[in-house]
């Protein structure tokens, strides 16, 4: 009998058994996946930087003009003691390949980043820059950060504890094939990513190479490629990034700040990115949330440290500075750092003053930025000022299918200053001051600062220009979406993956924050409900590889996060994302969403076809056979509208017999087992009330609330008799009171009952 033989799934897995009795090396492990990437680059030359012995570069010569370089040649030259292919760099050859303009097409990074410190890794890319074409390929291979805790793998074991995947740190490892000990440094992928693009070299793939997880008989993977392409840096000594913010938005200011500083960055460079904020705690306009000084100010420290802005300037509170700020940009005195109509315009004053280039690119912290392939955004709107003497302000454009050039007003208006998002001419304003304004009834400014510009400009030759050349826009998120923050940052998410409802087009706020707007949706014909929480990244791997590898490919994926703190998402966005390409949704759950209610909106609001096929599968379990989804879709062809069954217990041997006819009795006719498929439309039929007990979602056995009733429903549900599906419990499963799960479980089949009579 095969160990691949479909028909006997006990079997399954035990290819990776057999494969773990092998050692191998780096290069036997990395070098396949090398060449399958520059089969598709086709570069004229490569430069191999870090080349080590030079085995890599010994069989990329094969087919490429190869060149290579360490720092320590001393291994290279022993194995190559002749001139010759590859050729040999000295360190005073790559300081003088810029100069020469003998540029590289494409750049071999392998093991290298992985094995230097964080300064190194900045160093070097450095380097690249000047040894690269512009629009030329960078290939990054790392030890797989989604690899840390395989602990043995067919090349290594790691002899040190590691720590958090969100966290950088440095660990050691026994080399097998060597016999000797080396430094590897982790860091999470999305840190390489942004490193990369502080480089100006922009992400265009990332794949894994295979690999196994021998402690745990799983599917891991030994490396993870970045592509990349160079671009070059766009270094803007007259512009600086001022970003306003309050300490009600502490709960996602750091994640939003980041956002903003990764769209707008790359290879665009602001001379200064600051946050500009004061130390109020309560009057805010639109209040959503209370303010928490203290982990703001945690936070805001954060993202110094970590280089993603460079300080934060709070508003001083002393009365008489106040009084001359405004005497000096609005001709009257106030202590009050609010205008009439609750903004805060003295902080953004003060953040005006304390910054010193020409140009401020100033936007409120709630804003969602999106960046299409083009011409720098910021070249654009700087030629707006610098060649219209009348340009005091250029809007930030918003999402539109349409471009339309930038001018100063309509055909009878000037248009109003866009205080959410503008670049702004300081130098010039600073020359106009002070603005008109005056003090109202109770001593505050009768009008913010952008109404005095439009003030200014209504009266005056001087405006602020609006326009869209399509290269990138921004979104504003009014408060009433912030209390959702699972729907507001979800709409953040898809942005940066380029994905915008086209009901956004021409308004400048958010349009809605329910998933089924915000996140690609899906008509397939079968949709496959992909859902974990902090599942490992062996068993998602292995979820997600028994996916691609059916021999059914015209399905759509939902893939649910349920608030993972171990990079699950990351893995999700980046590798399933970039596999899967447009036939993934992934949607995120920033605050925990009960599993019931997760699926209730994978269901209900992201798919839209009636007609799909709902597969339910867990992201630690698997699909056993590569023609699990085929054998169902056959069935729905000859009439099922939904099937359950059957699986293989990771954990111990049991059959449940299914019967459709015994719903209400204990066991509940084990219709709840999977795999679990069925119509769209049928899950469409129940009342919320049936996913619901006391008000509330259910939180345990979510499978037995909808199945039960959906099979109720059903007119010709199938008992597939084939183990098609891996069923690996998680330890949650386990973490669970086995009194609390029966009586929930009783409930529902009671409830079942009492709808049957």
């Amino acid at each position: 009998m095969s160990i691949t033989d479909e028909t006997f799934p006990e079997l399954y897995g035990f290819d990776i058994f057999m494969e773990s009795l092998s050692i191998k090396t780096n290069y036997q492990m990395g070098i396949t996946k090398i060449e399958e990437i520059l089969n598709k680059i086709h570069p004229d030359n490569v430069l191999d930087y870090g080349c080590g012995t030079g085995a890599i570069a010994d069989a990329l010569s094969k087919k490429y003009n190869v060149s290579v370089f360490d720092i320590d040649m001393s291994g290279f030259y022993k194995h190559h003691p002749a001139p010759g292919q590859p050729a040999a760099l000295k360190a005073l050859d790559m300081d003088f390949i810029d100069k020469k303009k003998e540029l590289y097409h494409t750049v071999l990074l392998s093991q290298v980043l992985c094995s230097v410190n964080d300064e190194e890794v900045t160093d070097i890319l450095g380097k690249i820059k000047g040894v690269i074409h512009e629009n030329g390929n960078l290939v990054v291979s790392i030890c797989n950060p989604y690899n840390l805790n395989n602990n043995e793998t067919q090349t290594h074991i790691k002899i040190q504890p590691t720590g958090d995947y969100n966290s950088n740190f440095q660990y050691r490892k026994f080399v097998k094939f060597t016999g000797g000990t080396r430094i590897e440094y982790h860091r999470p992928v999305n840190w390489y990513i942004s490193e990369l693009k502080k480089a100006s070299f922009i992400v265009t793939d990332i794949s894994e190479t295979d690999g196994i997880d021998i402690d745990n008989q799983l599917p891991g993977s030994e490396f993870l490629f970045i592509t990349c392409k160079a671009r070059r840096e766009i270094i803007n000594p007259d512009v600086s990034l001022m970003i306003k913010a309050s300490a009600m938005e502490w709960r996602t200011i750091d994640t939003r700040i980041r956002h903003i500083v990764n769209q707008l960055e790359g290879p665009e460079k602001f001379f200064e990115k600051i946050v500009v904020t004061d130390k109020n705690t309560s009057g805010f306009l639109r209040q959503y949330d209370y303010a928490d000084m203290e982990n703001f100010i945690k936070k805001l420290n954060s993202l110094i440290s970590d280089g993603i802005i460079d300080r934060v300037i709070f508003t001083p509170d002393e009365s008489e500075y106040i009084k001359e700020l405004s005497l000096k940009w609005f001709g009257v005195e106030t202590t009050d750092i609010r205008a009439s109509n609750g903004q805060n315009t003295i902080t953004s004053i003060y953040g005006f003053e304390q910054l010193k280039t020409k140009y401020i690119l100033q936007l409120d912290s709630d804003c969602i930025i999106g960046r299409t392939p083009g011409p720098s955004y910021l070249k654009v709107l700087k030629n707006v000022l610098e060649n219209n003497d009348d340009a005091l302000t250029v809007g930030f454009p918003i999402y539109s299918k349409t471009r339309a050039d930038f001018t100063i007003g309509n055909n009878y208006n000037k248009w109003r200053t866009e205080v959410r998002f503008s670049l702004i001419n300081r130098e010039l304003m600073m020359n106009l001051l002070p603005l008109p304004n005056k003090l109202d009834e109770t001593g505050k400014l009768a009008l913010p600062w952008h109404r005095s510009v439009d003030m200014l400009n209504k009266n005056s030759k001087y405006g602020s220009y609006r326009g869209n050349d399509g290269n990138a826009f921004f979104i504003h998120v009014p408060n009433n979406y912030k209390n959702d923050i699972n729907g507001w940052l979800n709409s953040m998410y898809s942005v940066e993956r380029e994905y915008v409802n086209e009901n956004q087009a021409g308004n400048v706020n958010l349009i809605s924050s329910d998933p089924g707007l915000i996140l690609p949706e899906r008509k397939e014909e079968m949709v496959i409900i992909v859902k974990g929480r902090n599942v490992s990244f062996q068993k998602l791997r292995r979820c997600i590889k028994s996916l691609s590898r059916q021999d059914y490919q015209n399905f759509g994926i939902i893939a649910i996060d349920a608030a993972s703190v171990n990079g699950m998402v990351e893995y999700l966005y980046e590798i399933a994302g970039r596999l899967f390409r447009d036939r993934i949704t992934t949607f995120k759950n920033v605050e925990p969403r009960s599993s019931i209610e997760n699926i209730y909106i994978a269901i209900e609001r992201i798919c839209k076809n009636p007609e799909s096929i709902i597969v339910m599968l867990d992201a630690d379990d698997a699909l056993i056979a590569d023609n699990a989804l085929s054998k169902i879709m056959e069935l729905y062809h000859n009439g099922a509208d939904l099937t359950v069954g059957s699986m293989l217990r990771a954990d111990k041997e049991a059959r449940y017999k299914v019967n459709f006819d015994s719903l209400g009795k204990k066991g509940g006719g084990n219709v709840w087992q999977h795999i679990r498929t069925f119509k769209k439309y049928l899950f469409d039929s129940l009342d919320m009330e049936d996913l619901k007990l006391d008000n509330g979602w259910i939180s345990v056995a979510e499978d037995w609330a909808f199945m039960l009733r959906l099979v109720e429903l059903s007119k010709n549900p199938v008992n597939i008799a084939d183990k098609i599906y891996y069923y690996d419990p998680s330890e949650d499963k386990y973490r669970r009171s086995r009194e609390e799960l029966d009586e929930i479980i009783a409930r529902i089949i009671a409830k079942q009952a009492r709808r049957t009579k």
